[in-house]
């Protein structure tokens, strides 16, 4: 396979997850490592064993060292900028989620990739645990007949929450929220395995947020009870929280005409220790859990994405899922959920805007 040279822009999830996933990918070459402190920067290198020449400090050195992939793992707000010149010079681009702080942004930037041609790609990561995996294979086999209804719990306590730290993670304007950290996840992957949202209602608070919030200032949401209506007639609701003191508990029960799943999770690390059981008439399907562990569960379905992604470039390939176009769809439903929550409405979600495919 061709060697991809790859840089990486970001040094808090890209150095804790980018970095190591990279060092384990056959045709991935790193090329250059930027952040906003070049002293942190080294000594994340240093940490990590890696050589101090790539160390850049700039998005003109990065982009002048001729990388095939810009890995970007900045918030969102600032997501934007840094796209459009990757794109511009001709990369393509691989982000975090959610792709920028406003649906407007999201689309420019889907926008330019589209013109490009450039393959684009978004780390939508749970759908690459085996887990979810399988979770999908049985709902699409008809495992539990058709899906009627699925709830959804999702709450924990962040580490900003713990420490009442203000971060763009608690910033409204910067794009933060739980929506964005957690919700994005949990939008994309409803559509992924359940089709399109036709209706959704909502309610956020950010009462916890508001306890530290500096004067000025907008806090972002912590907590939301959402209820999505899909096509297929499913109905999804979900609490998703980042601010539940003692608690990290991610548990999903699709309740079907022939039976139904328990997809769980109980521990502190968000990707590792999953299982999914069946209930009733499904009870053939086995206990399945992500079996690669690790320091951090997200590195290996990180590592799994972007070795599809820059085996996509390699291959010379403008196809890949999830894109830009997808994260604009998840754009699309996080300010409908935070508008249908303002005007305490259900609103009608759009069946022409971009949807998971």
């Amino acid at each position: 396979m061709a060697e991809v040279r790859v840089a990486v822009v970001g040094l808090g999830f890209g150095a804790a997850v980018h970095l190591p996933a990279l060092t384990s990918i056959p045709n991935a070459t790193l090329i250059g490592v930027l952040g906003r402190d070049a002293s942190k920067t080294s000594s994340v290198l240093n940490r990590l064993s890696l050589q101090q020449d790539l160390l850049a400090h700039s998005i003109d050195e990065i982009l002048g060292r001729e990388p095939n992939v810009i890995m970007l793992a900045v918030p969102p707000h600032a997501n934007e900028q840094l796209a459009l010149r990757a794109i511009r010079s001709g990369c393509a681009v691989l982000s975090e989620k959610p792709l920028s702080n406003t649906l407007a942004s999201a689309q420019r930037l889907a926008d330019a990739a589209r013109e490009s041609s450039l393959l684009t790609g978004v780390d939508f990561q749970f759908a690459e645990l085996p887990v979810f995996q399988r979770l999908a294979t049985a709902i699409s086999s008809g495992l539990i007949g058709q899906v009627n209804h699925v709830d959804i719990t999702w709450a924990v306590h962040s580490f900003a929450q713990q420490h009442r730290k203000w971060s763009w993670k608690t910033d409204q304007k910067c794009g933060g929220g739980v929506l964005s950290l957690l919700g994005s996840h949990l939008l994309y992957l409803v559509e992924w395995l359940f089709g399109p949202v036709v209706r959704l209602t909502s309610s956020c608070s950010s009462s916890s947020t508001a306890h530290f919030t500096p004067t000025g200032e907008t806090p972002a949401e912590d907590f939301v009870n959402l209820s999505l209506e899909h096509a297929s007639g499913t109905i999804v609701n979900a609490v998703i929280s980042n601010s539940s003191p003692g608690i990290h508990r991610h548990l999903w029960h699709i309740c079907g005409t022939d039976g139904s799943l328990v997809l769980e999770n109980n521990t502190p690390d968000y990707m590792q220790g999953f299982t999914l059981n069946g209930m009733e008439d499904s009870n053939d399907i086995t206990s399945h859990r992500l079996r690669e562990v690790s320091d951090d569960g997200r590195i290996a379905p990180f590592r799994s994405l972007a070795q599809r992604f820059l085996s996509e470039v390699a291959s010379g390939s403008t196809v890949f899922t999830p894109s830009f176009h997808d994260a604009v769809r998840v754009q699309y439903l996080i300010e409908s959920a935070k508008l249908s929550s303002e005007n305490r409405r259900t609103l009608s979600v759009q069946n022409n805007a971009a949807r998971i495919r």
